[in-house]
């Protein structure tokens, strides 16, 4: 149930930053060929930092790697109110980018959610986690909606103020998840398959082509 609360924060703030990203950044720049480039800077960086996320929390343990994500999001949201203030695209850029450090990280709740029950609950343990994102959708407008005018004189900023609020909230709630039975394992036999192993894969090459597409 903390995954799934994670997920709805997390959900919520994707749909901000959607939302938001191309309306801000076309406000910040006078080329409106750039306007989504913060989106993009998102996207991107979610997928430069989703290995090292996993190596990371290899390292330090979901919880951990978890929390520390969450505090990057609520900072990301506190330079997207600086960028606003500021009239800087430039610092936007930088807000999308820590953005995407935190989604790495979000993908990664399901994997949790399938290591904390037994074998026979992980489909119903995942599925749980994804139903966050819904709640994320609908989450999500109200802040959009709610929080554009709370600042004066700066559109929006209420609405990152609130996320930043909530990804902290979110820190705190990860911080009590409790390790997974595959974190505790001390005694493994086998070294594992190498990388080179994995992609030589054609389950891996369907896996990675229908996420391309997703």
């Amino acid at each position: 149930m903390l995954l799934v609360c994670a997920q709805l924060i997390s959900a919520s703030g994707g749909i901000v930053f959607v939302t938001l990203g191309g309306i801000i950044g076309a406000s910040l720049t006078s080329n409106q060929a750039w306007s989504t480039l913060p989106i993009s800077m998102t996207i991107l960086t979610t997928a430069i930092t989703t290995v090292p996320a996993a190596m990371l929390m290899r390292k330090i343990g979901r919880r951990f790697g978890f929390a520390l994500s969450s505090c990057s999001a609520a900072l990301a949201a506190i330079t997207a109110m600086w960028a606003l203030q500021n009239g800087s695209f430039l610092i936007f850029l930088l807000a999308g980018s820590m953005f995407g450090i935190n989604l790495a990280f979000t993908q990664q709740y399901r994997f949790a959610a399938a290591e904390s029950v037994n074998a026979k609950y992980v489909p119903r343990a995942v599925s749980f986690v994804l139903l966050g994102s819904v709640g994320g959708a609908l989450l999500g407008r109200e802040v959009v909606t709610q929080g554009q005018h709370w600042i004066e004189g700066i559109p929006y900023a209420g609405s990152f103020l609130v996320l930043a609020f909530l990804y902290v909230l979110q820190a705190l709630l990860l911080l009590f998840m409790r390790p997974s039975g595959a974190e505790n394992e001390t005694d493994i036999q086998s070294p594992g398959r190498t990388l080179a192993d994995i992609v030589r894969q054609p389950v891996f090459v369907v896996a990675v082509l229908g996420g391309t597409a997703g």
